[in-house]
């Protein structure tokens, strides 16, 4: 007991302090040496486990494969420009082709739809159109079958045949436009008027009439000598 004094006194007196060793602080465990519970969960600080790494590897998202991306079939593929940004988009958004194919679709779904309704809308406007032209009292009802033949008339002559205007009216909606219909019909009805059928009792067909003398009928005639 002296002994312990006199050393105490002696360390004291020459001021110097004894080191303090640091035990490093030990995670708490459970009374199993576990370090975590149902509740808690992993520990903070828990030491990680033998041979596992103190972080995680974040595994490598392998690149989509833009050829192996499909699409209905009669749909008209992305070009190549619009294929490679969405490349690009994908492998920045870590996409994985499944999750590409998916966005595929329903880029394709939503052009469908569009398209629908573009088609739908179109037919509700012919529609309209050709219910106007019906009831136009010019045009319509029982005159309509005249004019169509007419106007075939019109199309057969070599003067005005054109190849593709048919197909053109067809295209474009313009056959059935109420205004495209009232202008076709003053032509055809001033290219056919006035010609004598054949066969009909004490008539004789008239000479064929020039296009400008159908369409102005005042127009001087130099067969008159004016």
């Amino acid at each position: 007991m002296s002994d312990q004094a006199e050393t105490i006194a002696t360390e004291t007196t020459q001021g110097v302090a004894t080191p303090t060793e640091t035990t490093p602080a030990q995670p708490t465990t459970t009374p199993s040496g576990a370090t975590s519970t149902t509740l808690t969960g992993d520990a903070p600080g828990a030491a990680p486990k033998e041979g596992e790494a103190a972080t995680e590897t974040a595994v490598e998202t392998p690149p989509v494969d833009l050829a192996k991306l499909t699409f209905p079939e009669g749909f008209d593929k992305p070009n190549e420009v619009l294929l490679g940004r969405f490349g690009e988009v994908a492998k920045s958004l870590k996409l994985s082709q499944e999750g590409a194919q998916q966005l595929t679709d329903l880029y394709t779904d939503t052009i469908k739809a569009a398209s629908e309704a573009n088609s739908q809308a179109w037919k509700v406007t012919i529609d309209a159109w050709e219910n106007e032209i019906k009831n136009d009292p010019a045009i319509g009802g029982d005159k309509l079958k005249a004019i169509q033949t007419n106007f075939h008339k019109v199309l057969s002559d070599p003067r005005f045949n054109t190849p593709g205007v048919v197909e053109a009216l067809m295209l474009t909606g313009a056959g059935s436009n109420p205004a495209i219909n009232r202008f076709m019909a003053k032509i055809v009805n001033a290219l056919t008027e006035g010609v004598a059928v054949e066969g009909s009792p004490g008539s004789s067909r008239s000479a064929p009439r020039s296009a400008a003398q159908a369409l102005y009928p005042n127009l001087p005639s130099s067969e008159t000598g004016a």
